[in-house]
């Protein structure tokens, strides 16, 4: 299980044309911990484009995995599936409501 920032941030990921420049404050906050979080769990990869004079890797951006698309779709099926029932059920109570008001009123 990811942070919720972390999730916010692997879906900003997926969206085209992400950069660390387009978050807002709260989540360049904790960028570098959400990263390293989503990286530990595969959800994203690196891409190198290059390295620099020392040796040292230069990363072109992030890119998401299919763990990660798999994880995001699970949450959001999950969402769904939780919300609906009760999306249902307090429909039915206010219908229910509505219809033992204009009952009592003989309308």
């Amino acid at each position: 299980m990811i942070t919720d920032s972390s999730y916010k941030l692997l879906k900003k990921i997926r969206q085209p044309g992400f950069s660390e420049n387009s978050l807002p404050p709260k989540c360049r906050s904790t960028y570098e911990m959400d990263i390293d979080a989503l990286i530990d769990k595969d959800f994203i990869r690196c891409e190198i484009i290059g390295c620099t004079e020392s040796l040292y890797p230069v990363y072109s951006e992030y890119k998401i995995t299919n763990e990660g698309i798999t994880y995001i779709q699970q949450k959001r099926k999950g969402l769904l599936m939780s919300w609906i029932p009760y999306t249902i059920t307090t429909l039915i109570a206010i219908a229910a409501l509505i219809n033992s008001i204009f009952a009592r009123l003989d309308l």
